[in-house]
């Protein structure tokens, strides 16, 4: 499954036009053997964990999957910007963009309806001023 998700981001990426937009990929990734550190760029940088720290044995396609996903992410220059642990222990829910610079907050807290916890992020990305007419006069209907 995991498999033909990556393909169709890449498939997504392939297709994406030129200058390249703002991308900002997220979900639950799942990868409890990563332990990530942020940096004062605000984008994190990423170790293996150890047998003892993941406190679980990782399986070869498993650790194949965070390595393709990687390499996308690489070719488009994408950063992951989560260090906070997001669910027990671990950051599984990641956040990858190719403009780091966008985030200017991040906050994580635990949720009362999940066992993990609900990320909530602060960009500086401002809308064009014809859809944030077009929003507002909708808000006043």
């Amino acid at each position: 499954m995991f498999d033909k998700i990556i393909d169709e981001i890449e498939k997504i990426y392939r297709n994406t036009p030129k200058p390249e937009p703002t991308i900002i990929l997220s979900g639950d990734f799942n990868f409890p053997f990563v332990k990530w550190n942020r940096m004062p760029s605000g984008a994190c940088t990423w170790r293996y964990k150890t047998e003892k720290e993941a406190k679980t044995n990782i399986s070869k396609d498993t650790r194949m999957q965070f390595v393709k996903l990687m390499k996308i992410c690489d070719e488009k220059c994408m950063l992951q910007v989560i260090e906070e642990k997001t669910r027990g222990e671990n950051t599984l829910d990641l956040i990858y963009t190719n403009e780091v610079s966008l985030v200017t907050d991040i906050d994580v807290n635990e949720s009362a309806i999940s066992d993990h916890h609900r990320i909530e992020i602060s960009t500086n990305y401002k809308l064009k001023e014809e859809y944030n007419k077009r929003l507002v006069e909708k808000m006043i209907q």
